[in-house]
């Protein structure tokens, strides 16, 4: 609940304080808990922590560009202008990294991601299948639902709400699939 949301983003918050070693490493992660507050001052803050060279995303063994954190940021809040161009930004690394690394799973859920804000839902929803071929649930029982999940994130963001629910009732049925605290907190499912 938010009351847990709170109580996390406070120890995080502790750990950023001791140099911007230690910030780096939390950055991500506060910058979640902030989503999930939708508490857009503590995202800015959390930004502000995150290194031109991005950090790297510990829920699902990413490298996530800064420019994605600043557009993701800018578009849950509504910032027009900032997310197109952050995002505009974050899909041309993404879409190299595919083309460099085309067995990169997290890039394919990331360009699909960024294509979704931007509002290239084809394109976004074929880059979400994509990773989840790269690497199935069938290869991956730990890694592989994220990227479920992020299918479903994708479909919700295009408005397509009834395979967004049916992504998720399969993510649901997992061991590590998404849970009610994420269905709950997380502002990728205030659509549904």
């Amino acid at each position: 609940d938010q009351g847990d949301a709170a109580a996390w983003q406070k120890q995080l918050e502790s750990v950023a304080e001791q140099g911007p070693d230690a910030a780096r490493t939390v950055a991500f992660p506060l910058l979640v808990c902030s989503w999930a507050q939708r508490d857009r001052g503590a995202a800015e803050k959390a930004v502000a922590l995150i290194p031109a060279e991005g950090v790297a995303n510990s829920f699902d063994e990413a490298a996530v560009p800064r420019e994605y954190s600043v557009g993701r940021t800018a578009w849950l809040f509504a910032n027009q202008e900032l997310a197109r161009k952050a995002l505009t930004d974050a899909r041309a690394i993404f879409e190299r990294t595919t083309r460099e690394q085309p067995d990169y799973p997290q890039a394919w859920s990331y360009l699909g991601l960024t294509d979704a804000m931007l509002g290239r839902r084809s394109e976004a929803i074929q880059e979400g299948k994509r990773a989840c071929e790269v690497l199935p649930l069938t290869k991956d029982s730990w890694v592989g639902p994220t990227f479920e999940n992020y299918l479903a994130m994708i479909y919700a963001a295009c408005g397509e709400k009834d395979l967004a629910m049916k992504q998720l009732e399969k993510s649901a049925k997992l061991p590590v699939g998404i849970t009610y605290g994420e269905m709950k907190q997380s502002p990728d499912w205030d659509t549904l």
